[in-house]
């Protein structure tokens, strides 16, 4: 019997004998090992009772191998992560004398257990997901997966067991402070008189936590810890404030779900699990992040760089920050050019095809209750269309232009033959200032929605150009007292002359 994600513990031994493969146990045992999941482990195992009694006698190497397979050569940061434990009883919560060991190696010889691998894989799952992203962000912007070396990704991915291990044991629910009780009332209450000395106690365990990092790996937590608060304050303004909270950098949820909320817009009430249903106890979260942000005297990892003459990093440092992480970056070295007006701009500060769902949570432009700005003319202030152009761009929940849309809508403009003269050198595959991307929505806006509109009449019809100009469209709707909808036509001399300014005008649908 097996179950999804965790190793065998019984076999149907009426599987048929294969003793005839022509593979003497040590073959057998570098097959296993070399698979690169548990769920490919316990399906090799259940195919014959061969591989199951080698993987009887071999299971701690064998699961070391394929969790090294898995986890990469962050392993032994990763058990550390899974193996910690709260204490149990309120009277610890004061002591801090339960801190994690030094990191080592030994942590390999114990034997890992099925839910340690079942926590070691989802957690990896997320490291990825976090790796991935920080890539985009900060080695190159051309690629959504990692575009990290192996020597980079073993530091980003150490530094990311290390803080979630931080904020596990250090875990809000261990301590209180009269600020802390305001924000969280089901924290733990002390006594005022036992206020310092839980405080002072508490800051010097984390700054022996940190002191068992070396000046290099503290400077790798701050870029990471740096990385991690621009996401999440992306996250706070895109959600405006429903999927992370500003002031504490907190992700208490499941990286993975909370950004597919936002760039996929997953509605609220829609329950999203982890993968395979993970406990909520192993995976990673990052409950206060601004514990590594703040000021020395409040940041540990800042105190114990200043102890070592060190100065704390800060976003300007540079390449004496990132260059910690990344040995290279194409987003730190080197400017480029907006391929539509030609001006310079960091890199991080271009859009493409991998970044366009970044836009909502860059400037308010590119939500969708902002984008009826962009018709032209008097549009903008129709109602009619502002909700129509709502109902293409918008999804409950939350005011961001999801991926997809934006990603239709660009291209819906070059293939559907209504791209303006003056952008004809544009391609999809161009990196744009937010000014030319402003510029193009301006240009092409009205005429993706009347696009839009046409393929989504329920089978009405939208008449074609009534060749009136927009006087005499103004004359008619006073002379039957009604109003009458232009059309194409109507709407081009309107935006010419800019004397549309009947609110009435529904200047892009079909007659009532």
């Amino acid at each position: 019997m097996a179950t999804r994600g965790s190793l065998i513990v019984a076999i149907d031994h009426s599987l048929p004998n294969m003793n005839s493969l022509p593979l003497d146990d040590d073959v057998l045992d570098r097959i296993l090992t070399f698979s690169p999941s548990f769920e490919t482990l316990s399906s090799v195992i259940l195919t014959s009772k061969v591989f199951y009694n080698v993987f009887s006698q071999r299971s701690k190497s064998i699961v070391r191998a394929v969790a090294h397979n898995v986890v990469g050569p962050a392993l032994p940061q990763a058990l550390r992560v899974i193996r910690y434990q709260l204490p149990g009883t309120d009277d610890q919560y004061k002591v801090y004398d339960d801190l994690p060991g030094p990191e080592s190696d030994e942590a390999l010889e114990v034997p890992i257990t099925p839910a340690e691998a079942h926590g070691l894989a989802e957690n990896a799952s997320v490291v990825a997901f976090l790796e991935n992203l920080y890539s985009l962000r900060h080695k190159d912007i051309r690629f959504r997966t990692s575009q990290l070396t192996s020597t980079e990704s073993h530091r980003f991915c150490r530094a990311v067991y290390r803080i979630a291990l931080y904020h596990r044991v250090f875990s809000k629910a261990r301590y209180s402070s009269p600020s802390l009780r305001q924000r969280a009332p089901r924290i733990i209450e002390l006594d005022p008189e036992d206020e310092d000395t839980v405080v002072k106690t508490l800051n010097a365990a984390k700054e022996s936590f940190v002191s068992d990092f070396s000046t290099e790996e503290l400077y790798q937590i701050q870029a990471l810890s740096f990385s991690l608060q621009e996401a999440f304050l992306w996250l706070h303004s895109v959600s405006r404030g429903v999927l992370i909270e500003e002031r504490l950098c907190n992700l208490d949820n499941d990286p993975r779900v909370t950004f597919n909320r936002a760039t996929k817009l997953i509605p609220p009430e829609v329950s999203v699990s982890p993968a395979g249903g993970f406990a909520s106890n192993h995976v990673l979260v990052f409950s206060d992040l601004r514990q590594f942000l703040a000021y020395p005297s409040s940041n540990p990892v800042s105190l114990v760089l200043c102890l070592r003459g060190q100065q704390p990093p800060t976003t300007d440092s540079g390449s004496k920050l990132w260059g910690s992480l990344l040995d290279s970056s194409l987003i730190q070295e080197e400017d480029r050019h907006c391929d539509q007006c030609g001006g310079s701009n960091e890199p991080r500060l271009l859009y493409g095809p991998t970044t366009y769902y970044y836009l909502s949570g860059v400037s308010y432009q590119f939500r969708p209750s902002f984008m009826h700005n962009h018709l032209k003319g008097q549009l903008k202030y129709n109602l009619t269309e502002v909700e129509i152009i709502r109902k293409y761009t918008a999804v409950t929940g939350l005011d961001v232009l999801t991926e997809d849309t934006f990603t239709s809508i660009l291209h819906s403009i070059h293939e559907d033959g209504y791209k303006r003269p003056e952008f004809e050198s544009w391609k999809k595959e161009d990196w744009l200032c937010t000014s030319c991307m402003v510029k193009i929505l301006e240009e092409h806006l009205h005429l993706w929605l009347l696009h839009m509109k046409r393929k989504d009449t329920a089978g009405e019809e939208i008449p074609e150009d009534c060749g009136d100009t927009t006087a005499q469209t103004k004359m008619k709707l006073m002379e039957r007292d009604s109003i009458i909808f232009a059309t194409k036509h109507d709407l081009s001399e309107a935006l010419r002359s800019e004397e549309c300014t009947y609110t009435g005008f529904n200047v892009m649908d079909y007659t009532l």
